[in-house]
């Protein structure tokens, strides 16, 4: 149980709001000193296999508590950890709503509804699914040569719900459920099997990754613009020049209907959007 919680302090201290590297030589010393730490019994964690890790967890809520597919609107999304904590936010809307929802007289009083506030209760938050959890680490998988395969983990705690639906008893014809479950899932990471994202996926890398050098080589200026504002654009956000309003228009999933949707970022969209800004000129 001592190695367990030693990896653990080691998962939850890489957070989702990492920086990024200023050099590849500093990436590098970092990684070092991180596997350093890592290793006990000859156990080794390296900061990509943590990476993987805290995405995992990102991929595992996403997927299978908020059931976000390709008919899901994100207004915003984040996991937050601190210790042995998690919280992972995220506000949706069903595109198939979106449509009906704007065209009524009550579209301003259900987007202000819908809109998302860090510091409002869920009930005000709109379509809102909040996990508040425990992560413990129930089984660490080594290879012949003692560095870690796998890791299973568990999540335990609850998960709250504020959904809006259509409803013909309403007086504006909708109404909002709320509900609390309970959650205790097992995870398994094969930290030797990393995600691999598309050109088209590298906006949902910038919500739970710090994009490096890496992954932006061989974008010209106008692919880095448009990837950038991608990042603001999934979140609904409306764009005021020709350029951008052309080039999203021709999206099946883009749809505006905010001013500015930079409120709706996390923190490391924003940091991953400053980067990506740096490397246009």
């Amino acid at each position: 149980m001592r190695l367990y919680a030693a990896l653990l302090l080691l998962i939850l201290g890489v957070g989702c709001g990492q920086q990024q590297k200023a050099t590849e030589e500093a990436s590098a010393e970092e990684s070092a000193a991180e596997t350093e730490q890592a290793t006990e019994d000859n156990l080794q964690l390296t900061s990509e296999q943590l990476g993987i890790l805290q995405e995992s967890i990102f991929f595992h809520l996403r997927e299978n508590v908020a059931r976000v597919d390709d008919n899901t609107f994100v207004k915003h999304e984040a996991l937050m950890l601190n210790g042995d904590k998690l919280e992972y936010l995220i506000v949706v809307i069903d595109r198939s709503m979106l449509n009906p929802i704007a065209q009524s007289k009550e579209s301003e009083g259900v987007f202000k509804l819908a809109s998302f506030k860090q510091d409002l209760p869920n009930s005000e938050l709109g379509d809102t699914i909040r996990v508040e959890a425990t992560i413990s680490i129930a089984e660490v998988n080594t290879s012949v040569e003692a560095s870690v395969n796998s890791l299973k983990v568990n999540i335990s705690g609850e998960y709250s719900t504020s959904i809006l639906s259509s409803s013909p008893y309403s007086y504006n014809g909708w109404e909002r459920q709320l509900d609390n479950t309970q959650i205790d899932s097992d995870l398994v990471v094969k930290l030797t099997e990393p995600r691999i994202y598309n050109r088209d996926e590298l906006y949902l890398k910038a919500r739970v990754w710090s994009l490096t050098q890496a992954d932006l080589d061989g974008l010209s200026a106008d692919e880095l613009a448009y990837l950038r504002n991608e990042i603001f654009a999934r979140h609904g956000h409306q764009f005021k020049t020709d350029k951008m309003k052309d080039y999203f228009s021709g999206k099946d999933w883009y749809q505006p209907f905010f001013d500015d949707a930079t409120p709706f970022l996390n923190d490391l969209e924003k940091s991953n959007a400053q980067f990506i800004k740096s490397l246009e000129s």
